[in-house]
């Protein structure tokens, strides 16, 4: 069984649990990410040596097809490449699922960031650097900080993180949108993934 491991013993342990198990105690912390990550490379290896042909493209093209059945006859180079074309844009959708492959960038991430640095440098993390008496020492050790002096609450930066914000929250829908399209797509020809 795997079990999480200490910090010092990752990534030489995580290639073993990879070799034997096929993933890793670290693929565990974000399957979602991981499922990511993963799922588009292995659609290309299917793309690049994919010898087969859904069953379910080849009833559909029968289907569609305007000739009688008796006289019905399977072009099977027009439906590989049906079939080729739904293994790329289920990939197509599953990098644009992942905000780290997807092509929708947020446009004020420079702007932000710039922004962002600004008030760290000025203000520390959560503006302990102008009003110290925000900081209240607890006895386990930690630190409490009073709300009000944050990155969003300074005037000057209020427009860049809203505006920021907004265009997160566009992409994460964009996002969810590819996600559950890939997911639909995947489960529909889940049994017709091999080659």
């Amino acid at each position: 069984m795997l079990e999480l491991t200490g910090r010092k013993q990752n990534i030489r342990i995580w290639k073993k649990q990879r070799a034997k198990y096929g993933f890793s105690v670290y693929d565990t912390f974000e399957i979602n990410t991981w499922f990511l990550k993963t799922i588009p490379d292995m659609l290309d290896v299917l793309i690049k040596n994919n010898k087969c042909i859904s069953n379910i493209v080849i009833n559909e093209y029968l289907e569609k097809s305007s000739i009688k059945d008796e006289e019905k006859e399977l072009n099977t180079e027009e439906v590989f490449k049906i079939w080729t074309n739904i293994l790329c844009e289920m990939k197509h959708h599953f990098l644009e699922a992942n905000s780290d492959t997807c092509s929708f960038k947020n446009k004020y991430e420079k702007e932000y960031q710039k922004a962002l640095q600004e008030y760290q440098k000025e203000y520390g993390w959560f503006g302990e650097k102008k009003h110290p008496e925000i900081m209240t020492e607890n006895a386990d050790g930690s630190t409490t900080y009073e709300v009000g002096y944050g990155f969003s609450d300074i005037p000057k930066y209020q427009e860049i993180n809203k505006l920021y914000t907004e265009e997160e929250k566009r992409i994460e829908e964009y996002n969810n949108e590819h996600k559950a399209k890939a997911l639909e797509m995947f489960v529909k020809y889940f049994d017709d993934l091999v080659w």
